[in-house]
C-alpha cells in the first residue's frame, strides 16, 4: 500500500474505528466507543469499546494497525508488528488467567473479526472484565477516596506485581491509566502490552525500557542497564510502584517530582549515570520532603516514606527492601 493511505479518512482505512453497534462472531455486542477522559495517558496502540454478552459487561481493546505504520506506510510490516504485539499480550494475559492472578485485570476473550469494506478489514481484539475506570479518573471524580483507600489500593497494586513476577512477567508500564478500579474498592493492574517476559519474545523485548518514559526511573535516561535481566526489570517495577504512591499523595509521579527538583544548572542527561547519580539522589531527597508534606495526616507516615525511599531510590542497585536487594524476585508489599 502506498502513501495514498493518508488520503483516506481514518474510519475508512481500518474497521477498528467502526465497531460501534456491531456484533462480533464471539457473540459480544459492541455498544459504545470508550472516550478517554481528560488526563488519560493510555490507549496509544488501541481503540476501545464497551461490549456486552449474556448480561455480562466487558471492555474491548481493538489493536489499531495505524499506530504501527512508519513513514513509508508499509502495511505488511505494520501488520506483522501488530500481530506480534497482539499475540505476545494475549499469551501473557492467558498466563495470568490460567494462574488465577486476582489483582491483574482478567482477559475474557481474545479473537479477530473481518469487516469487508475497509482497507484493513481484520480487527484483532481482546475483551476484559469491565472496570469502574482507571485510578486517575477515580481519584478525580469521586469523594470516596481517603488515605485508607489509597493504602489498600497500593497494596493491591503491589500484590498484582508480585503475582506477575511469580509467573516470570514484569509489567514495566505501571502508571495511573493502567490501574483499574472494580466495585469502587479493588485495584487491579492491567494493559500488559508493554510487559516483558524472559522466555517470550515481543517487538519491544530489546528495549532497555518498554514503558512510558514520562514515568521512567532515572537510569533509563542514561541508558544504564543492570546486567542481570531479572534485576533490571525488578528494579523498574519497584520504582513504578513507589511512583504510584507518590502520585496518590501528591498528584505527581516520582519522575515528575524529580524533574522539578533536579539541579537546573546541570545538564543531567549529558552525564553518564555514575556522574549524574549524586544529583538524582539530592533531587530524590527533596522529593521525599514534598511527599512528607502531603502525608502528615497518615498515622504510619514514616513507614510509608521509608517504603517509597526503598522502592524509588535513584540507584537501581540499591532499590527494594534492604534485606532482599541481593535476591532475585523481591516482592515488597505495603502493609
Amino acid at each position: 500500500m502506498s502513501n495514498n493511505i493518508v488520503n483516506f479518512p481514518e474510519d475508512q482505512i481500518s474497521a477498528v474505528h467502526a465497531l460501534e453497534g456491531k456484533t462480533l462472531k464471539t457473540g459480544w455486542k459492541v455498544t459504545k466507543r470508550a472516550v478517554s477522559k481528560p488526563g488519560s495517558t493510555g490507549g496509544n496502540f488501541s481503540v476501545c469499546y464497551f461490549v456486552e454478552k449474556d448480561n455480562q459487561l466487558g471492555f474491548l481493546k481493538a489493536i489499531n494497525i495505524l499506530s504501527f505504520l512508519s513513514g513509508d506506510y508499509d502495511i505488511l510490516a505494520a501488520t506483522t508488528e501488530m500481530l506480534n504485539t497482539y499475540n505476545f499480550e494475549k499469551e501473557i494475559l492467558n498466563r495470568c488467567k490460567n494462574n488465577n492472578l486476582s489483582k491483574v485485570s482478567k482477559l475474557l476473550e481474545a479473537s479477530f473479526d473481518n469487516f469487508p469494506g475497509f482497507l484493513v478489514s481484520n480487527v484483532y481484539y481482546m475483551i476484559f472484565e469491565k472496570a469502574d475506570g482507571d485510578v486517575r479518573n477515580h481519584l478525580n471524580f469521586t469523594n470516596l477516596v481517603d488515605n485508607a483507600w489509597k493504602l489498600r489500593s497500593l497494596h493491591n497494586i503491589a500484590t498484582g506485581i508480585k503475582q506477575l513476577h511469580s509467573i516470570e512477567v514484569s509489567h514495566q508500564d505501571i502508571k495511573p491509566s493502567n490501574v483499574f478500579i472494580f466495585d469502587k474498592a479493588v485495584s487491579k493492574i492491567g494493559d500488559l502490552g508493554r510487559a516483558l517476559c524472559e522466555t517470550l519474545s515481543s517487538p519491544h523485548s530489546s528495549l532497555n525500557f518498554s514503558g512510558d518514559t514520562r514515568y521512567a526511573p532515572p537510569e533509563v535516561f542514561h541508558r544504564f542497564v543492570l546486567p542481570d535481566w531479572r534485576d533490571k526489570v525488578f528494579a523498574i517495577d519497584c520504582y513504578l510502584l513507589g511512583s504510584m504512591a507518590s502520585f496518590y499523595f501528591t498528584g505527581q509521579s516520582m519522575t515528575a517530582l524529580l524533574s522539578q527538583k533536579i539541579n537546573s544548572s546541570i545538564n543531567i542527561i549529558a552525564l553518564n549515570f555514575e556522574n549524574a547519580l549524586p544529583y538524582w539522589v539530592a533531587a530524590f531527597d527533596e522529593s521525599l520532603l514534598v511527599i512528607e508534606e502531603h502525608t502528615k495526616d497518615i498515622e504510619n507516615q514514616q513507614k510509608l516514606i521509608e517504603a517509597i525511599r526503598m522502592l524509588c531510590f535513584p540507584d537501581p542497585r540499591k532499590r527494594g527492601h534492604i534485606k532482599n536487594i541481593k535476591e532475585v524476585g523481591n516482592n515488597f508489599q505495603l502493609e
